[in-house]
Parts: structure tokens; sequence; C-alpha cells
């Protein structure tokens, strides 16, 4: 359409075959010239787009593995898991902590706990959490292992917040503090047997 315009403004413009010829000319290289600027400039942006997408991608790969080490270093249980209460994400720690590798947990997991009075707490506590969408202190849950023996969990978790702001699920920590719930309350029990010989 330029092309067919322009000619016929050249004809217009133009009083002799020289004259036209020459302008022709001069049109043809401002033709190729604007064609390889636009060409350039719209060349040079998918370029530039390309390599700021492949960048983001390579830091997020990058942190991404960092994060996995860290992860697979802390000896605590990663996971997350949706408002019906089923496992979306468990780091493999739990295969060593647990005894279950993040496959076996495909479950809600409200079927891992004992019968514990202190897991009523942890029940109601993560409810509402997924509930009110404000992160609760962390808890104490007895569940039982793999090999049915029981492990106490210090679990810390936190609202997993949709793009919409509404509560997707929950994502969390869970260590174990067997050891340290057990040590607390033999050093309660000594305390009472003390302050009973006291009196």
């Amino acid at each position: 359409l330029w092309i067919a315009f322009s000619d016929k403004a050249l004809g217009w413009l133009s009083q002799s075959l020289s004259i036209y010829e020459a302008l022709s000319t001069v049109k043809g290289c401002f033709f190729v010239l604007v064609t390889s600027l636009i060409l350039y400039l719209v060349l040079r942006r998918l370029l530039r787009t390309e390599f700021e997408a492949r960048t983001k991608a390579e830091q997020t790969a990058r942190q991404l593995s960092e994060l996995k080490a860290v992860a697979e270093q802390s000896g605590e249980v990663l996971y997350k898991y949706d408002l019906e209460n089923r496992f979306t994400f468990v780091s493999p720690q739990s295969r060593e902590l647990l005894g279950y590798g993040p496959e076996d947990l495909g479950t809600q997991w409200m079927s891992l706990p004992t019968d514990n009075p202190i897991n009523r707490r942890a029940f109601e506590s993560a409810q509402r959490a997924l509930r009110n969408g404000e992160k609760q202190p962390p808890y104490v849950v007895e569940i039982r292992k793999k090999d049915g023996s029981p492990i106490l969990l210090e679990i810390d978790e936190a609202p997993l917040i949709d793009s919409q702001g509404k509560v997707a699920g929950m994502v969390g920590a869970a260590r174990d503090v067997t050891h340290r719930e057990a040590a607390q309350r033999a050093l309660r029990e000594s305390e009472e047997r003390f302050r009973r010989l006291a009196n």
C-alpha cells in the first residue's frame, strides 16, 4: 500500500523521468532504512525479553536448588496440605523421621495422629488457621510412625494464601521434639518430688 501510494505521489511531484528515478531511489533507500530500523527495534525487544525470561528462569532454578539443599539439610519435614487436609507436598526427610516416604503420605494428615489428648489442640489450631488465615503459635502433636512407635512433633505452620487473597491450604515444618518433651516432663516430675520432700 505504502509503495503504491508513494509511487503515485512521486509521479505527480516529478516533472521528468530522471527526477522520478532519483526520487524513487531515495524513496527506496528510505523505505529500506525505516523497515530495517523497525525490524532491528522489534528483534532487539524480542531478544531482550527472551534474555530477561531466561535469566529469571535461571535465577528461579538456582533459588529452588538452594532451597532444596537447605530443606535436605534441615532435619525437619517440610510439607503442604490443602483445604481438605490432604498432603500435596512432603519433603524426603519424612522417610528418615517417620518411616513414611513422600509417596506414602498422600493422605489426610489427620489420619496420622494418635489418640493423645494433646492432638485435640493441634486439630483446633490448624482449623482455626484455615478459617481465619492467621498463623497460629507452634503446637505439639503425637503421631504414630510407620513402625508403630509414637513420636512427638512440634508443628510450625502458616496459611497458604492464593492470588485472590483466600486461604488455599497450609505450609509448615515438623521437627522431632520427643526427647525434649521427655526431658521437660522428667524435670517437672523431679521438681514436684523435690517440693514434696521439702514439705
